[in-house]
């Protein structure tokens, strides 16, 4: 945080923040892999960071750099994979 408050020069400082974005898309593609098709998962209610809301159980239906949950209340989630939990209840 303090070489991005340091920082004078916009074009450096777009350049710091595409790199943090591209390992944060690595991460995600990662954390996609422990959640193939078919893996029961708890994901949250909000789709953001840090995780809040109730936690909603389901199903992995498609998994990638955002994951598509089926909720067993019959709706679909869509969003990052680092906010999935391994281990809904059936």
């Amino acid at each position: 945080m303090q070489t991005l408050r340091k920082t004078q020069d916009f074009a450096l400082l777009q350049a710091i923040t595409r790199a943090i974005g591209q390992r944060i898309e690595t991460l995600e593609i990662a954390a996609s892999a422990d959640f193939p098709p078919g893996v029961r998962v708890t994901v949250p209610e909000k789709r953001t960071y840090p995780r809040s809301g109730g936690e909603l159980p389901g199903t992995i239906e498609e998994s990638g750099t955002t994951l598509v949950v089926r909720l067993d209340n019959g709706d679909t989630w869509e969003g990052p994979a680092s906010l999935a939990r391994l281990g809904a209840a059936s």
